[in-house]
């Protein structure tokens, strides 16, 4: 049976009462809450550390500090298939023109591959998200008109450290350039690619003289995620049915959503597997078109709207809280308490708020 959503609608305030949960036992620690299967608090390998963007151990090898990035990803035909987007653990899609045409705003902190891409212009829009995350940002040249709110303006505007945006190919400084290469059977620009690796391990952003530590996210993940009975087996949305149709399916015998483009299925054009999902969120937010251009579009990431959660085939209704733009998200429950995500990986689709999406049993 197929359900339509009209975004439009009254959210009643809640307070935001989930804050992320340390626990220290050896170089452990737990975000929001983490459970096992049976409901019981999850026993951690004392030689591990979960993930605060996963909420997964760490891959082996990778040590355990907090090295959050996050890359702006072109959507264009020519930026496709992806490379390494399977191995981000939270991507965005959101309008950058239009309405209709979307961009990615990729997060990677368990793993740092050496070549991301295609990586595309910076906007005004994308600060705002970064600021959420208190954390680098990889981009190739700005994206915005003479008369919108220039990007140098708005990182001020912002309180965005500048040291926190590494522009590819710019020679000033040098980081800049060592962490940039074009793909050779790509054309620009979208063949412009990141070594986040290097990034990490040799030009990770200095404060003060010593390695900058980005706030932990409130993120809640659990082994017993939030569930409603509602089936939600695929789920639809229509940024624009000609091309930038997003669709997931739920394989029950993996436990992941499979992400579709335009009718095809999405694979990474590095590790050559399919791009998938274990929490998909619809996030609803106000857009609109600075001096009505559709070149410019500005999103309010501020305040609070409605969620639309996919998480083991069913849906689940919340809503998203930020108290201003040096603030994370807060996912909330339809009760307002922390959403329980899925250990794994999260997209987040954000919409305009009429915008109607379709899910299905």
């Amino acid at each position: 049976m197929k359900r339509r959503f009209s975004s439009i609608l009254n959210v009643r305030r809640r307070r935001a009462g989930g804050l992320l949960i340390a626990a220290c036992l050896c170089l452990t620690f737990l975000v929001g809450s983490v459970f096992a299967a049976d409901g019981m608090p999850a026993v951690i390998d004392a030689v591990q550390t979960i993930s605060p963007t996963t909420g997964l151990p760490y891959p082996e090898g990778r040590g355990d500090a907090y090295r959050p990035v996050l890359v702006e990803i072109s959507n264009s035909e020519g930026a496709r298939p992806f490379l390494a987007m399977s191995l981000a653990d939270i991507v965005y899609e959101y309008t950058w023109w239009g309405p209709g045409y979307t961009r990615y705003l990729a997060l990677y902190n368990d793993y740092h591959p050496e070549m991301v891409g295609s990586v595309s212009q910076i906007r005004n829009n994308t600060i705002s998200l970064r600021n959420s995350w208190d954390c680098p940002i990889v981009y190739n040249g700005t994206d915005t008109a003479p008369s919108e709110l220039g990007v140098d303006r708005a990182r001020v505007a912002h309180g965005t450290p500048l040291g926190m945006f590494y522009e590819l190919f710019n020679p000033r400084p040098r980081a800049r350039s060592k962490i940039s290469s074009r793909v050779d059977t790509r054309y620009s620009p979208y063949n412009a690619a990141v070594n986040l690796q290097l990034l990490v391990e040799e030009y990770w952003p200095m404060v003060a003289g010593v390695l900058y530590e980005p706030a932990l996210p409130t993120l809640h993940f659990s082994g017993m995620p939030a569930q409603s009975g509602v089936l939600a087996a695929e789920i639809i949305i229509p940024y624009n049915e000609q091309d930038r149709l997003a669709r997931y399916t739920f394989n029950e015998t993996d436990g992941h959503y499979k992400r579709w483009y335009n009718g095809v299925p999405q694979f990474d054009g590095l590790t050559d597997t399919r791009i998938v999902a274990d929490n998909v969120i619809v996030l609803y937010a106000e857009l609109a078109f600075y001096d009505g251009k559709v070149s410019q579009p500005v999103w309010n990431f501020v305040g609070e709207g409605r969620l639309d959660v996919f998480i083991d085939g069913q849906y689940i209704p919340g809503t998203w809280q930020r108290s201003g733009e040096a603030s994370a998200f807060a996912y909330l429950d339809e009760g307002g308490s922390p959403l329980l995500l899925k250990p794994g990986k999260t997209f987040v689709q954000i919409v305009p708020l009429d915008m109607q999406i379709e899910y299905s049993d």
